[in-house]
């Protein structure tokens, strides 16, 4: 045998570092040596390289018995992990088990929870409209009128024309005027084309389509 093993209660127990001296510079393929070994140890690199100590893995095949096994820390400061550990002096976070979770503070109120709590997103897309009700343009227009933003703002209705306009049907229209709008609700455009008047779409590139009533 290749192998180095010793009787416990539990069954024996090998020992991947007794191969070493054996496998070390040995020209034979691993698909012989694994004839040999247990089952924990049958996981060699199939490969028709000399094998050495590097090419034997863990049964997982992600980790080698002879590399990456970790840093042994409180083992000396000769071992370059001695005094603290490389955990630094008392606290919490120097303590064995010590596993903070993400976001926790030590019990004060967290960030998360310091937030504002209101529901709900801000539409990045959202175009706000001015709203101007029928009833308006009927007070403040008389028959035959053109009404256009510029004209809306001229009469007091708008105070600004950095926002497109809509128009509303809330109160009665009588008189036939002819809008100008960026957008007219369905009730609406049936209360200004019922008293004869016209209504057109203001394009966003400046260009004016006439609604048509189908």
């Amino acid at each position: 045998m290749v192998y180095h093993g010793q009787q416990y209660a539990g069954g024996p127990v090998w020992n991947p570092a007794a191969l070493f001296p054996v496998l070390h510079g040995a020209h034979i393929k691993a698909e012989t040596v694994c004839e040999f070994l247990p089952a924990q140890l049958q996981t060699f690199a199939k490969s028709d390289d000399p094998l050495s100590a590097g090419v034997v893995h863990d049964p997982a095949g992600k980790r080698c018995l002879t590399a990456h096994m970790g840093k042994h820390l409180a083992r000396g400061n000769s071992a370059g992990g001695g005094t603290y550990a490389g955990k630094g002096l008392k606290g919490q976070k120097s303590r064995s088990g010590s596993k903070i979770r993400l976001g926790f503070e030590g019990g004060q109120m967290p960030l998360i929870r310091r937030m504002s709590t209101l529901r709900g997103f801000n539409n990045r897309w959202r175009v706000p409209y001015q709203p101007v009700n029928t009833g308006t343009l009927q007070e403040r227009f008389e028959d035959g009128a053109e009404v256009t933003p510029e004209s809306l703002r001229s009469a007091g209705v708008l105070r600004h024309l950095r926002e497109p306009v809509k128009i509303l049907a809330r109160g009665e229209l009588t008189r036939p005027l002819n809008v100008h709008a960026h957008k007219v609700s369905a009730a609406a455009r049936a209360r200004i084309e019922g008293a004869g008047g016209t209504v057109t779409l203001i394009e966003a590139a400046g260009d004016e389509t006439t609604a048509t009533e189908e």
